[in-house]
């Protein structure tokens, strides 16, 4: 997995940052693991070492271990990114839309869970065009999720699951 965080420009690390990433990475894999930041040849050692390496039955293990709970989390994000889109559904056609008291309590959770970016102020009328945008984006949100999970349930190749367990985490967190 490679995560990084620096200022493109200058190279240097943003602490603040990782600092953060890690906090997220802790909450979905849980307390009892650590995060530790590696250098682009470190992480090169380590993929070169796995391509010629066969993985032993504890890596499995905690492969598996995190796919269960990266697959949780993304499901749960599915299940929330369908009832948000079946929300909105109900305002589909209407010129300006203005949400219901309670849809706009449910959208406004949703965005702030999943910091999705949404371009109009959701307790005022919204933009027939903003609107729509904002709903394709959450069925674009909703096809990706469903894809990955997918892909991720018919990988037999312990690396490549890895690596899209690392995707599909971004996906879901960021």
């Amino acid at each position: 997995m490679r995560i990084s965080a620096y200022e493109h420009n200058t190279r240097i690390i943003k602490d603040d940052i990782q600092t953060a990433l890690e906090k997220k990475m802790e909450e979905v894999l849980g307390s009892d693991v650590t995060m530790l930041f590696l250098s682009d040849d470190e992480l090169d050692k380590i993929e070169e070492y796995y391509e010629n390496h066969t993985v032993n039955a504890d890596e499995k293990k905690l492969i598996n271990d995190f796919k269960e709970k990266v697959i949780r989390v993304a499901k749960e994000k599915l299940v929330a990114t369908k009832d948000i889109l079946q929300t909105l559904k109900k305002y589909d056609g209407a010129e300006k839309i203005t949400l219901s008291v309670d849809d706009s309590e449910k959208l406004s959770a949703f965005v702030e869970k999943y910091k999705f970016e949404c371009e109009f102020d959701i307790g005022s009328e919204i933009d027939e065009d903003d609107f729509y945008d904002f709903y394709e984006e959450l069925e674009d949100l909703y096809e990706e999720l469903e894809e990955d999970i997918t892909e991720i349930d018919q990988t037999d190749d312990y690396a490549d699951l890895l690596e899209d367990l690392i995707e599909l985490v971004k996906d879901c967190l960021w």
